[in-house]
């Protein structure tokens, strides 16, 4: 009678513990990290609820616990090996960082909610509009000054963060060097040429945001004095645009003696920040030109650092000056902000997705253990059980 009985508690034990075992359903994936989105963007993906057991399963509810983020559908009936696919979007309403819940709740007893971590961030703008990309002041009697003005305006859906600057060492200067732009706003700049001295100038007016699409606009500068500088040079200013770290990049500059003289010129580079700029060890820097003469002069960029760099290429002669802006990226430019994400926690104190009892579901690669638990109890119940039945025996 009590070996019955043993047998009989040990059935009942079984099926209370695994009952999940019998009907079970899984989600995929097991967290959910939508990245750095802008205000007033989305991003979406896809969430897929399988039922893995052997009997109807009807998901009567998916709702997210934040309102950034929403899901389509909200139920659905699943039968044996059926696959319900719910897309799932984030568009975050202001900056900052966004953790929340995505709750599936069906009518299966042994499982009646999974709970998936959401995690998203949105810590830059977008929309920055700048016009124009440059601005030629012709030519300008030293003392003299011109004014031009460069538009900047927001376009985005949230507030934008602007700082402006101009290739110090040049005779050019800007009015506003940083401000804030609202949705809808924008701000214009007076940018001043005024030379102090005879020559031609070049220099970059830098516009940086913390627009992650466009963290960096130049507008290019151009002015020169009279009487007429007798050297032309192509390009007007340099820029070597994005290079990678500790390597070398080599850019020609032009010079054009355009007078109809011998023109004698120093040539020399001036960083305004880190040494990235060099010319060739072996190249002259005084050098005489014939009229109608070109000489090509190598420039050369090694950045260290993931930073903007600057400088100024100087042309000497008796009748005055050409200051040439040179710029260069590197390794990236990203503006004052490196965006990053938390990665999600994926314990959700749950050991993964799964319900109660044997059961569980949504692990990263989405195995549903509910079946091949039983087998792995079996043997523990079975030596228990019979202990229990040699201890009463005696």
């Amino acid at each position: 009678m009590i070996r019955k009985n043993i047998i009989l508690i040990s059935l009942v034990f079984i099926f209370l513990f695994c009952s999940s075992a019998f009907a079970s359903w899984t989600v995929s994936p097991y967290s959910i990290g939508f990245g750095d989105i802008p205000v007033g963007s989305s991003k979406t993906v896809t969430l897929v609820i399988r039922n893995t057991g052997t009997t109807d399963i009807n998901i009567q509810n998916i709702y997210s616990s934040i309102p950034e983020v929403t899901v389509n559908p909200t139920s659905g009936s699943l039968r044996s090996g059926e696959s319900l696919i719910v897309t799932v979007t984030f568009t975050p309403a202001a900056r900052g960082n966004y953790y929340g819940e995505l709750v599936v709740v069906s009518n299966d007893s042994s499982q009646p909610s999974v709970t998936i971590p959401l995690a998203g961030i949105s810590s830059y703008a977008s929309g920055i509009d700048v016009s124009p990309n440059s601005i030629n002041f012709g030519t300008v009697s030293v003392g003299q000054s011109a004014t031009h003005y460069v538009r900047v305006a927001n376009n985005g859906t949230s507030d934008l963060n602007v700082s402006v600057s101009v290739t110090s060492g040049t005779p050019f200067t800007v009015s506003k060097n940083s401000f804030t732009l609202k949705p809808g706003q924008y701000e214009t700049l007076t940018v001043t040429f005024a030379p102090t001295e005879k020559g031609s100038f070049s220099s970059a007016l830098t516009i940086i945001s913390d627009d992650k699409n466009t963290p960096k606009v130049t507008v290019n500068l151009f002015g020169e004095t009279s009487p007429e500088f007798p050297l032309s040079y192509y390009p007007r200013a340099l820029n070597f645009g994005t290079m990678p770290l500790n390597e070398t990049h080599e850019k020609i500059l032009k010079v054009f003696n355009t007078s109809s003289k011998l023109v004698k010129v120093d040539i020399s580079i001036q960083n305004l920040n880190g040494n990235a700029f060099s010319f060739p060890s072996s190249y002259l820097t005084s050098l005489t030109l014939s009229p109608g003469e070109t000489r090509r002069i190598p420039v050369k960029f090694s950045p260290t650092e993931k930073v903007y760099y600057t400088a100024l290429i100087s042309l000497v002669t008796d009748t005055g000056v050409a200051k040439i802006s040179v710029t260069g990226d590197g390794g990236y430019y990203i503006g004052n902000l490196e965006p990053a994400i938390p990665p999600p926690s994926s314990n959700d104190g749950n050991g993964g997705k799964g319900g109660g009892g044997c059961s569980i579901s949504g692990t990263p690669k989405d195995i549903s253990l509910a079946g091949n638990t039983v087998l792995m109890i079996l043997p523990v119940v079975a030596i228990a059980m019979r202990k229990l039945y040699r201890k009463f025996r005696k």
